[in-house]
């Protein structure tokens, strides 16, 4: 069986709102962009998937996704 890695991804400037109080915007896009990032690459050096798909409304998003090697899908 292939496992593929399926991640929606919100616009990095609408991301962890709950954290508004503490974060600001900017800082919470760093923080998403950031997770993303450690995300896809714990994601392709386990060797678990065969693929990793990353979509997202975010041109920056589908960026991070495509340079991690995850497909990018609007």
């Amino acid at each position: 069986m292939n496992l593929w890695l399926l991640m929606p991804v919100k616009p990095l400037d609408e991301s962890k709102s709950r954290l508004a109080a503490l974060l600001s915007r900017d800082e919470r896009a760093a923080l998403t962009r950031s997770l993303l990032e450690r995300t896809l690459q714990v994601a392709r050096e386990s060797g678990r998937f065969a693929g990793m798909l990353v979509v997202s409304r975010d041109d920056a998003v589908l960026d991070v996704a495509a340079a991690a090697g995850a497909l990018a899908l609007p």
